[in-house]
């Protein structure tokens, strides 16, 4: 059996956020943070890479958050049977992009030193201010020593909780760029982005927010971009299993597309609409709806599609 790693700080990539209750906020601020809910109790040990691969995770940071300040990532490190020395990495990579491909590193911490058992987390406001304009944001570790088929060697950990689609990454060499869902990962990797908002007008100079994968409540999020043409990111958040449906409509109510219609999972999804009605037909430029219906849930949103 594989052994639990204790994180020492809150852990992983996805997708709510947590503050500290209490503080003053001006208006432009968020006013309903939302408190940690982790339901797990560790992770588990993947010894599976190769000398200068990357593993890694991409954060759903609110699109209304941006410009943001990054202030520290954490990265889950462990073994089978613990109590291997501390290692040093090759580096931690910060990327303005997803998959398929998230592009070039917008900024590296070369020689990140891993802890054996714990959250390991990297300060990069100490090495200077680091600002991302606008999502997608994800972050990897790139592999200096290979772990391979070796179960006693320390590595990158997931959750063991069932792996999002879309949110964990792999940098296969050879293979390049690939969801870690797709290559037989089982969990999400364990990783956490801390930041601040640029412009967000609090009583509290160095507001904080922490990026993690497990949602209390169910949400439909701002789709992106939008205005788009001619595709747009729609993503929402599920607390618990069950029955979820998300449609677009136009602006006179008649039913468009039908994106999702069936049981989810838990944790954040997203879809991908390109701008099609259910019989592949392109449909003109205008306002349309997306709605998101659960059993106890239902919100919609507005956006627009420009030629």
């Amino acid at each position: 059996m594989l052994q639990r790693i204790k994180p020492v700080v809150a852990i992983s990539a996805a997708v709510f956020l947590l503050a500290a209750a209490g503080w003053a906020l001006a208006e432009d601020c968020p006013t309903e943070p939302t408190s940690q809910n982790s339901t797990y109790g560790g992770s588990t040990a993947c010894p599976c890479f190769n000398i200068n691969e990357e593993a890694g995770a991409v954060f759903p940071v609110p699109i209304e958050h941006f410009p943001i300040e990054v202030l520290r990532i954490g990265v889950g490190w462990g073994s089978l049977f613990g109590g291997n020395p501390p290692q040093v990495e090759q580096a931690l990579h910060i990327y303005n992009g997803q998959l398929p491909y998230p592009g070039e590193p917008v900024f590296t911490m070369p020689g990140p030193n891993m802890v054996d058992g714990v959250v390991n987390e990297f300060n990069i406001e100490a090495l200077g201010s680091f600002f991302v304009q606008a999502p997608p944001i994800a972050a990897t570790l790139q592999f200096q020593i290979s772990n391979a088929g070796d179960l006693y060697a320390p590595t990158m950990v997931h959750d063991g909780n069932g792996c999002l689609s879309g949110m964990n990454l792999i940098k296969a060499i050879p293979g390049g760029w690939m969801d870690a869902c797709d290559a037989g990962i089982t969990g999400d990797w364990v990783f956490h982005l801390i930041y601040r908002q640029v412009n967000c007008l609090s009583d509290v100079d160095d507001r904080e927010y922490t990026v993690t994968n497990v949602p209390t409540k169910a949400k439909l999020n701002d789709c992106y971009p939008n205005p788009f043409n001619p595709q747009t990111l729609i993503s929402f958040e599920m607390p618990a299993p069950g029955n979820a449906r998300l449609e677009i409509y136009s602006l006179a109510g008649k039913r468009i597309a039908t994106l999702v219609d069936g049981e989810v999972g838990s944790g954040r999804h997203q879809e991908i609409w390109y701008g099609r009605d259910d019989a592949g037909r392109t449909v003109p430029s205008g306002v349309y709806f997306y709605r998101l219906q659960t059993k106890e849930f239902s919100d919609s949103k507005r956006m627009v599609l420009l030629k």
